[in-house]
């Protein structure tokens, strides 16, 4: 969708789709694709797709249920209502603010943009933050037995608990970090 509303009281709609593209406009009814590009706009409902692209100026407070990979990207913004459910995926941030509550994930790399001091991230067996990353205090990073952490870069000042390990080989765990 490029403007309008789909969903809420404008149309409920319910989409299966190949692919969709939203570049603006709202989003707030039930789509099911094998990928959701998102570039623009809110999306407020739920979204089920195999991979999630968020960049631009998108903004995710709803729900997205993916099955293999969700990119945050430029300026994208996860907000704290926002769930998003990895079936033994992977989650990647470039850019961006993530301020929701990940889970079901094995792995997230975050080498740019920021997870906000509301944002939780549960992972099953890695964390790597580098580059220009940053877990701001608040936000909570939770591992399982067998996982593990790397910071080769970024600035940690969340707190991370449940891993088996923590490497770091550069970037900056702050005043508020804490690994438990």
């Amino acid at each position: 969708i490029a403007g309008g509303i789909v969903g809420g009281r404008a149309m409920a709609a319910n989409i299966s789709a190949t692919s969709f593209t939203q570049t603006g406009g709202a989003m707030g009814g039930n789509v099911t694709s094998t990928d959701y590009d998102q570039s623009g706009g809110t999306m407020t409902g739920t979204v089920y797709a195999s991979a999630y692209e968020l960049s631009g100026t998108g903004d995710v407070s709803g729900v997205a249920d993916f099955s293999t990979e969700f990119a945050l990207s430029d300026s994208g913004m996860v907000e704290s209502s926002a769930q998003l459910f990895g079936s033994n995926s992977t989650m990647t941030q470039i850019g961006g603010e993530m301020g929701g509550a990940v889970s079901g994930i094995t792995s997230y790399d975050l080498s740019g943009g920021t997870i906000d001091g509301s944002g939780v991230v549960d992972f099953s067996a890695g964390f790597t933050l580098e580059g220009t990353g940053t877990v701001d205090s608040g936000a909570e990073l939770l591992g399982i037995a067998g996982s593990t952490m790397s910071e080769t870069g970024g600035t940690m000042d969340g707190s991370v608990t449940g891993i088996d390990g923590y490497t770091q080989s550069g970037g900056t765990v702050g005043g508020d970090g804490a690994v438990v």
